[in-house]
Parts: C-alpha cells; structure tokens; sequence
C-alpha cells in the first residue's frame, strides 16, 4: 500500500459520522470525569441505568417491531397505562 493510499484510507475513515461520534463520546466522557470525581462512579452508573430502563423495556421490542413494518402506535398509550397502574 502507498503513502497516497493510506492517507486516503485515514481521511476516509476520519470522516465518517460515526468516528466523530465516537470522538464527541471519549471527549464528554473525559469532561465530565474532569468536573466531577463522581462522574465514573458505580452509583453515577447504577442511578443511570434506573432511568434509562423502562424507556428501554419500551424501545428494544419497539424497534424489532418498525424494523419488521408492523408500525405499533399503541406503545404511548399501554406505557400510560402501565404508569397509571402500576404508580
């Protein structure tokens, strides 16, 4: 391979969308470590995983379901319901 193909191959792969998501992620993550020393804690982790879990309960067979064509616009509603009787 020659010096002209391999900065290709580094440019293109330094423009992606995903490598800058993957740099804005690395770059949050050493801010907020820099902020606060409880940011990497396992309590910080523990406490996000409490409030990502019923929006993921919802999402995970959500997108099996569009990704199948069978769009499911009742999801809203059962996720009040559930709210509404569990408390």
């Amino acid at each position: 391979m020659t010096t002209l193909t391999a900065s290709r191959s580094w440019t293109h792969l330094l423009a992606r969308w995903e490598t800058l998501l993957v740099v804005a992620l690395v770059g949050l993550i050493a801010v907020g470590t820099s902020l606060s020393p409880f940011f990497l804690d396992a309590g910080n982790f523990s406490n996000l995983i409490a409030a990502l879990i019923e929006v993921a309960i919802m999402s995970l067979p959500m997108t099996l379901i569009i990704i199948a064509g069978e769009i499911d616009l009742s999801v809203a509603s059962m996720l009040g319901l559930s709210g509404a009787i569990v408390g």
